[in-house]
């Protein structure tokens, strides 16, 4: 059944799954953002309740009872953390997430209410019990007791993320849920800290404060029992799950069921080795935040005031990274960004390691040292947060959903059982010698400077431990930073490819990169079928053993096992990647598919998934000009897109899926040009650029550089000289184009003179109509102007330093795109010659301006063929265009005649009447460098261009699931040949879209094998 969807190319062939997507997506969005709100007043609450309890405690006692405060309010937070791990996490499985959330919230008012009380009741009252007050201990105790509930309830908080959240988001939902518990922590201290300085402590009795003496806890109250209260009504809002292991026995035995969690976690390898990285990360995080307190003391510091701004230098540099992690991880997981992270850490931790002393002036001011210390602290907490991220969210997607509970809660029993012994190993290494000289106070075993050290040492050691732990995701990073330091790199629709069983993926191949780049593309592993000899060096190597690449050779036993290879990864439910032109295309365009996708999928059941590489062309490492590297890139950081198309049912044959193939290439080539190319600006550029050189020759033979040009359109108001009907072939005709253009007045494609229209020039004023067919009322703007260029530039080669010149008329096929504009759009040198012009005056044009393409007319060709008027050497390509392949025997002729005059053979340009642009092109004989690769078959009009696809029959993309076109009026069951690119003239109402234009051609025409376009016999 067809489709019913506005042909808008890739995006209507989507549009129903990116509506699911978007709708799905909303919901997510909705759960994630009550879950983010319910983490922050969580985070926020434990924090007010914890220092408060501290604070007041130390305004309750004195003397060493104030480490005892200090010890109790944190370890009584933390403790629960390891102690409860079994139970935490047995609840987060067997019951569904969102309940317990609410339960622990619930019993979170409840210790809120009884904190409150116990503030009321006064910290001072009460007996005494080891040195404290009985009223300090209930609120110390409510500390205890909060913990316990943070405890149980952080399994189930962190296991709803992957629960709500897409895979390809989760990192990100990971960077943002660590900002925003940084932010959270920060909020919840400086909130404690300040309600625990304006609570007064009253005197000691053992009777509870009438309601006027409470008063002093009513600001304390408010803020835990409403923090409380909101982070309930904030879990009701979270999207209901059903528990992920229902059928969970009870732990009976604690410390066993402890036990079989670490067991089951060790057995997991890579979710082992992601657990210690986590570790890792929070034990150093928790160590450094204490060296950074005696970094500043040995660099100064006199008050704790001086401290805290370089203590929010880390924290907001953790936040930072977190967010940044997740930024730079759209499409999903990212594991290649812990070494990342890691080796960031390293050179921060060095950094301080070795920065200057003192940090702080006598005078207490901030001098340079001070802001290295500041810099060199938040690239710290950066690179911790890069480090972090993708751990915890590659172990939440990676833990399987029965057991993630249980291996959340048992990881944060591993991350504070670390915390405990680093803190151990500090105070170790800061402990104090003896003292050399007695009343001298000793000096610590390590200072600050030197433990910051260790620290670089032991990031460095992580980030190799990480690559060793994921070579294939490090690698995948490593590539992915060259290709996007080299390109504006971007994927589109990866989402297509199945998540799951055997696929093919087919793409195009422009380039030496293309192999790495399909790798990053896809959302799953894709082994790609590469050419082993390509395949050189130790880092190339490993690369391909890594990737699991298929290699092959041109033996035939070699090409046997990879065959053999790629059949039995398929049936195994691997995604082979296979670039089916069987090599680099060095036109540019799409080449005839070899016999082994047709081999591999007789054997294979599987879906075909197209995938389309847009923009290398230009690139140093394409073959445009015909050479590889030895050329300067057309453009710094190109766009380079990648974009699939839906899979292609099982049983599509090689020729369908390299016409799907070429229907996403005239997507693609259609909204990049729409975005990145300007008529304006490109035709003054080009003007300026050859203003002392020649562009237009008259019929008298008076010559005009591009300075001329810009003078006449300096002179006269262009607007005005274009409305008085100067003709658009030389003498006035470029000025007259350029003029057109400029004024956003569009050509007649017919006569070359102003458009009868002027309401659609009002109408299209933004994205301008640059020439139009009034008869079919359609045209072309810019974008398709450049298509076709930029097809002409691969099929010819076209170098920086050729020289191009036209002599076509009104009327003619590619008149405008090659005849007026050819120069600006191809950005070479051009000549555009009155038609006019003498055979013998056209050959001296080609000699006196070193003439290397020539665009003209067929009866151009035959006359100067016809009398032996010789062109200069220079001259290496003849292009014809042709509107109507039932010329094409006299335009043969024509080609035979001046071949065996000058030895130079004229190709076609086929332009089909009423598409209005470029669609098929022959290679011309002496621009062919590859004699492997098929340019030229002179009985046909040219292979199909890039950025045009031809079907043979308009039915074909039904049987393939391809849009329908009903709307443009193009019936699934026609049978006509059918031609949609992005160089053909798009209907008037429609020529701002970013889809390719859709017609139905007037002659039936064949796609032979190797992409040519050949008349059909009789259907």
């Amino acid at each position: 059944m067809s489709m019913q969807q506005t042909p808008s190319g890739h995006k209507q062939d989507t549009q129903n799954t990116e509506q699911q997507e978007q709708r799905r997506d909303a919901r997510a969005g909705s759960g994630f953002n009550a879950l983010v709100a319910l983490r922050v007043l969580t985070v926020v609450n434990d924090n007010v309740l914890r220092w408060l309890a501290i604070g007041l405690g130390k305004q309750a006692v004195t003397g060493g009872q104030v480490a005892v405060v200090l010890t109790v309010g944190t370890a009584g937070f933390v403790l629960p953390f390891v102690l409860l791990a079994w139970l935490a996490g047995y609840l987060a499985d067997r019951y569904p997430k969102r309940s317990v959330i609410m339960w622990c919230k619930f019993a979170e008012i409840l210790i809120a209410a009884a904190a409150a009380a116990a503030v009321a009741w006064g910290v001072r009252s009460g007996d005494s019990f080891i040195g404290l007050p009985a009223g300090l201990w209930l609120l110390l105790g409510t500390v205890v007791v909060i913990g316990c509930q943070a405890a149980l309830l952080a399994p189930s908080v962190i296991g709803t993320i992957p629960e709500i959240v897409p895979a390809n988001k989760l990192s990100h939902a990971n960077g943002i849920f660590a900002m925003a518990t940084l932010a959270a922590t920060l909020v919840g201290m400086a909130g404690g800290n300040w309600l625990a300085d304006s609570t007064p402590v009253p005197g000691s009795d053992s009777v509870v404060r009438s309601a006027a003496m409470v008063a002093h806890a009513v600001p304390a109250a408010v803020a835990l029992i409403g923090l409380a209260v909101a982070g309930w009504i904030a879990a009701w809002m979270l999207v209901p799950r059903v528990a992920a292991a229902p059928t969970m026995r009870p732990p009976w035995n604690a410390m066993a069921r402890t036990g079989a969690d670490l067991a089951d976690l060790f057995r997991r390898r890579e979710l082992s080795a992601t657990a210690a990285g986590i570790v890792f990360f929070w034990a150093l995080g928790a160590v450094a935040q204490l060296n950074v307190d005696q970094f500043a003391s040995e660099g100064g510091a006199t008050s704790q005031s001086q401290i805290v701004p370089l203590l929010l230098s880390l924290v907001l540099g953790i936040g930072l990274g977190s967010v940044c992690a997740g930024r730079l991880s759209p499409r999903g997981v990212n594991r290649g960004l812990v070494p990342i992270g890691a080796i960031v850490m390293a050179v921060a931790s060095v950094c301080l390691a070795y920065s200057p002393q003192p940090i702080f002036l006598p005078d207490g001011s901030y001098g340079l040292a001070w802001w290295f210390a500041a810099v060199a602290l938040s690239l710290l907490g950066f690179g911790a947060g890069v480090f972090d991220v993708p751990l915890e969210a590659y172990f939440q997607e990676q833990s399987p959903a029965a057991r993630r509970g249980s291996l959340l809660a048992v990881t944060n029993l591993l991350t504070f059982a670390g915390i405990f012994v680093a803190s151990l190993l500090y105070g170790l290494l800061r402990s104090p010698l003896a003292a050399a000289v007695p009343g001298v106070e000793a000096a610590p075993l390590l200072s600050a400077r030197s433990i910051f050290g260790i620290f670089g040492g032991m990031a460095f050691a992580a980030a190799a431990v990480a690559v060793y732990a994921a070579p294939r995701a490090s690698l995948r990073m490593l590539v992915a930073s060259l290709v996007g330091l080299l390109y504006r790199f971007r994927v589109k629709h990866a989402d297509l490819m199945p998540a799951t069983g055997p696929v093919v993926v087919v793409a195009n191949h422009l380039s030496w990169l293309d192999g790495f780049i399909v790798v990053l593309a896809g959302l799953r592993p894709i082994r790609l079928v590469v050419y082993a000899p390509n395949i050189q060096g130790k880092f190339m190597r490993m690369l391909a053993d890594q990737w699991r690449f298929i290699l092959f050779d041109p033996r035939p036993k070699s090409i046997g096992t990879a065959m053999k290879t790629i059949q039995s990864g398929l049936a195994n439910g691997d995604a082979v990647g296979i670039f089916s032109e069987g090599g680099i295309s060095r036109t540019g365009q799409i080449l005839g598919f070899k016999r082994g996708l047709e081999w591999i999928l007789q054997r294979v059941e599987s879906p075909i998934v197209p995938l389309h590489i847009d923009g290398m062309w230009g690139s140093l490492l394409s073959f445009s000009e015909g050479r590889y590297f030895t050329k300067w890139p057309r453009g710094l950081r190109r766009p380079l897109t990648l974009t699939f198309g839906s899979p292609l049912p099982i049983g599509t044959s090689g020729h369908a899926a390299r016409l799907a193939i070429q229907e996403l290439t005239a997507v693609a080539v259609r909204e990049r040009l729409r975005q990145s190319r300007s008529a304006d600006r490109e035709l003054m550029a080009w003007l300026r650029r050859f203003r002392n050189d020649v562009v237009a020759i008259c019929a008298d033979g008076s010559r005009h550089t591009g300075a001329d040009v810009l003078k006449g359109l300096e002179r006269a108001n262009a607007k005005a000289l274009f409305q008085n009907g100067s003709h658009a072939a030389a003498p006035g005709g470029l000025l007259a184009a350029c003029s057109a253009l400029l004024a956003g007045e569009p050509l007649d494609l017919a006569t070359g003179l102003r458009a009868s229209t002027p309401e659609l020039s009002r109408r299209h004023r933004t994205r301008q109509l640059i020439a139009i067919d009034s008869a079919r009322s359609q045209g072309l703007d810019w974008a398709a102007l450049a298509a076709g260029a930029e097809a002409f530039d691969g099929a010819c080669l076209v170098r920086r330093d050729d020289r191009l010149l036209t002599s076509l008329e009104p009327g003619d096929p590619l008149f405008v795109q090659l005849g007026l504009y050819g120069g600006a759009l191809l950005g070479i040198r051009a000549v555009v010659a009155d038609r006019a012009r003498s055979t013998q005056l056209l050959a001296e044009v080609i000699a006196n301006e070193g003439i290397t393409i020539w665009v003209a007319r067929a009866e151009q060709v035959r006359a100067m063929a016809f009398e032996r008027v010789r062109p200069a050497q220079t001259l290496q390509a003849v292009v014809m265009p042709l509107d109507d392949c039932a010329q094409l025997s006299g335009t043969q002729q024509v080609a035979n005649e001046f071949r065996e005059a000058f030895g130079i053979e004229p190709v076609v340009a086929f332009a089909p009447r009423g598409t209005g642009g470029l669609v098929a092109m022959n290679t011309p004989p002496a621009r062919a460098v590859a004699d492997h690769e098929i340019v030229f078959k002179r009985d046909t009009v040219g292979r199909v261009i890039n950025g045009v696809v031809v079907w043979p029959q308009a039915s074909m993309r039904e049987k393939l699931g391809r849009p329908s076109l009903a709307s443009r009026g193009i019936l699934a069951e026609e049978s006509g040949t059918l031609a949609i690119g992005a160089t053909l003239a798009l209907p008037f109402e429609q020529s701002q879209d970013d889809s390719p234009a859709a017609c139905l051609l007037d002659t039936a025409f064949d796609v032979d094998k190797d992409g040519f376009l050949v008349p059909a016999l009789e259907r």
